[in-house]
């Protein structure tokens, strides 16, 4: 696989969106392929909506703006994690269409996660370590509290991920996501003001930096969950959640079978098993939650 030499070569290269190949990263892990890898194909997406959510969670940030560049994948190539002045935005529209983010608020998601790598980058193992990805997704849920977005279809993206050596999975991202969306509302109604500085203090209170594929799989092995720390209080809830989830997609099981409409109900089937997956996880994680804060 070759290297280019600099973040410079890398934007000199950009000729087309498909100038690069995916894989291309730069020495020394300035850059790698980011999180929201395989994205789209071929939509019509306007770069004024591309830039236009870059510059919203930028702004939001109160990050300095940087070159937006049409490149293999949506991503961010950092440069000295000690500066925010030399990163590039890199856009991809056909991924982007491909994974179903088309608006520009699931657009200003996915730029809301990378502007939490240009954050993360001095205090993490740069892109590609999965505390990198999961700050990047806490970020983006603190992005969406604060100016009030629903869930749509970014959320639907990420949570079906799988957990590989670079990424966690959609559970643990979710996971994220939703605390950096609590982080916020709690210090609101507390009446503090949620800076990135105070909200970075509320991710390294969780275990995010123990968290990689292989102590993943180990757990896997062992049967045991694997998550980013929560209260027991917390699984509880998200177990109802699922539950609900899944009773809801087992009665449009019932319905479409009513009809004959046997696709429709084995689509409707999938759905509901991994409601009771995620509830089951949930469950479990609840159980060891509450062993752990008995000991405390």
């Amino acid at each position: 696989m070759a290297f280019l030499k600099s973040i410079e070569d890398l934007v000199k290269s950009f000729t087309g969106e498909k100038s690069i190949k995916s894989e291309t990263v730069l020495k020394d892990g300035k850059f790698a392929k980011d999180v929201v890898p395989s994205f789209m194909d071929g939509a019509e997406i306007s770069t004024k909506t591309i830039t236009d959510a870059v510059r919203k969670a930028t702004k939001f940030f109160g990050l300095p703006e940087i070159p937006i560049k049409a490149g293999p994948a949506v991503a961010v190539a950092p440069g000295n994690p000690m500066t925010f002045k030399d990163d590039v935005f890199i856009y991809n529209k056909a991924q982007l269409k491909r994974e179903g983010l088309t608006t520009s608020v699931d657009i200003s998601k996915c730029y809301a996660h990378e502007c939490g790598h240009r954050i993360s980058q001095r205090f993490f193992n740069g892109n590609g370590s999965w505390a990198n990805e999961l700050c990047s997704d806490f970020f983006t849920g603190a992005f969406c509290e604060m100016n009030k977005l629903k869930a749509g279809n970014f959320e639907k993206f990420l949570g079906r991920q799988r957990a590989s050596l670079s990424h966690p999975g959609g559970k643990l991202r979710m996971q994220a996501l939703e605390y950096g969306r609590r982080c916020v509302a709690e210090m609101k109604a507390k009446g503090i003001t949620p800076t990135w500085e105070k909200l970075m203090d509320k991710f390294k209170e969780t275990n995010a930096q123990n968290l990689s594929f292989g102590n993943y799989r180990s757990a896997q092995m062992r049967g045991t969950v694997l998550g980013l720390a929560q209260s027991s209080s917390w699984y509880v809830k998200d177990a109802a959640r699922q539950q609900e989830k899944y009773q809801a997609a087992m009665k449009r099981v019932g319905n479409y079978m009513d009809k004959k409409d046997y696709k429709s109900a084995a689509a409707a089937q999938r759905t509901a098993d991994l409601h009771k997956r995620d509830m089951e996880y949930s469950a479990r994680a609840a159980k060891i939650a509450q062993r752990s804060e008995k000991k405390k």
